[in-house]
C-alpha cells in the first residue's frame, strides 16, 4: 500500500463528494484498510449482520458548531483483490471504487434501493474517471 497515494486519492474523492452538500464541512476523514475477518466482525458488531462486505462508513456530526464532521471509511482489501480479478477492473481500480463508495456514503447517500445503487455507482464511476485522468488511481498498491 502507498499511504501517500491513498491519502491523495481520498482527498480528491472527498472534494468530489462534498459537492453533494457544500455546507457539510469535514474536520477529519480516516481510512482503514481491513481484511475479511476484521470487516465481517465489525459488520456484525455494528449492523448485526456477520457478512463480509466491501465498505463500512461511520459519520459523526460536529460536537460544537464551529467544528466539522468526522468520518471513517473501512475498506476490505482482500475483497478488492477478488472483485478486481473477477470483474477484470484490477485491484487498483476496485480499491479506489471502495474508497469512492465510502465517500459517497459519508455524504449520506444510500444504496438500499436499486435506484440508489445505480445513482451512487454512476457518480462514483464519474469521480474515478476524473481521478484516473488526474493520475490518482495508479500506484495505490505496489503491484
Amino acid at each position: 500500500m502507498n499511504p501517500d497515494r491513498i491519502r491523495a486519492l481520498l482527498r480528491f474523492l472527498m472534494d468530489q463528494a462534498c459537492q453533494l452538500d457544500p455546507d457539510r464541512r469535514w474536520a477529519e476523514v480516516s481510512l482503514t484498510v481491513l481484511d475479511d475477518p476484521a470487516i465481517t466482525q465489525l459488520k456484525g458488531q455494528w449492523f448485526d449482520r456477520f457478512v463480509t462486505t466491501d465498505v463500512i462508513t461511520f459519520t459523526s456530526p460536529p460536537v460544537v458548531k464551529s467544528s466539522g464532521w468526522t468520518g471513517e471509511i473501512l475498506v476490505n482489501a482482500p475483497q478488492a483483490v477478488r472483485e478486481g480479478g473477477r470483474r477484470k477492473t484490477g485491484v487498483q481500480f476496485e480499491l479506489a471504487l471502495y474508497i469512492a463508495h465510502g465517500c459517497d456514503h459519508l455524504m449520506d447517500q444510500s444504496d438500499r434501493t436499486a435506484a440508489g445503487r445505480k445513482r451512487m455507482r454512476q457518480r462514483e464511476c464519474e469521480w474515478l474517471r476524473l481521478a484516473e485522468k488526474a493520475g490518482w488511481v495508479r500506484g495505490l498498491i505496489g503491484i
